[in-house]
């Protein structure tokens, strides 16, 4: 499944940059609190001179403002982001599944047990896992996490893997099919712009593994 998702999209030249990429998602943070938190009206002025990317609303941890946003915008069909405590934390009911992204980080040991995550991906449209690095920094990850996320491939035909945390290196012990990736390669800390050259370089490396 060759989808790319790039996370947290703050210009109009990064969001056109995206559709040249090809990218199946951006997504735009609308968190409160957040420091990439853009206005409402920001994002408009981007997404009417983009096309392509399916546009995704990012709350984060923020679930309350996302049912106060939805009842404020009944007419939005778009897809909405949310970041889950837990594989069996609470949905709004105010979201249809059809317009759901669930992120799970994958920080604590034991990691979730695969049916758990599996009856989470039945409940949204996309089910995105974000591996932590151990260490800040670098790539290193969980001693087994690639056979872990092997064991789900077939399970979570909706995934999306995130890899900020983990980086690419997780991509090349992965067998078969791969799943959508999502990522935020950024050149700038002060700004939040891509770096086109890593995007472009994790891109083209995804889709040759891809296939």
């Amino acid at each position: 499944m060759a989808v790319i998702k790039v996370n947290h999209i703050v210009t109009l030249q990064d969001a056109r940059y995206c559709a040249a990429l090809d990218a199946g998602m951006i997504s735009f943070c609308l968190e409160r609190g957040h420091i990439r938190k853009l206005a409402e009206d920001t994002i408009a002025e981007i997404t009417d001179w983009l096309s392509g990317p399916e546009i995704v609303l990012d709350f984060g941890t923020d679930h309350a403002g996302a049912e106060a946003w939805l009842q404020a915008s009944p007419a939005y069909k778009g897809l909405i982001q949310l970041t889950m405590d837990s594989p069996t934390g609470a949905l709004p009911a105010t979201l249809h599944h059809q317009q759901l992204i669930c992120c799970l980080n994958l920080d604590t040991l034991p990691l979730p047990q695969p049916a758990a995550l599996r009856q989470l991906a039945s409940q949204c449209a996309w089910l995105e896992l974000c591996p932590v690095a151990l260490d800040v920094g670098t790539t290193h990850y969980s001693p087994g996490l690639a056979e872990y996320v092997q064991r789900l491939m077939p399970l979570l035909p909706n995934l999306i893997l995130n890899l900020d945390g983990a980086g690419a290196r997780l991509l090349t012990e992965l067998d078969g099919p791969l799943p959508a990736i999502s990522f935020r390669d950024l050149a700038s800390l002060d700004v939040f712009e891509l770096d086109y050259d890593k995007a472009d370089t994790l891109a083209e490396q995804y889709r040759d593994l891809a296939g």
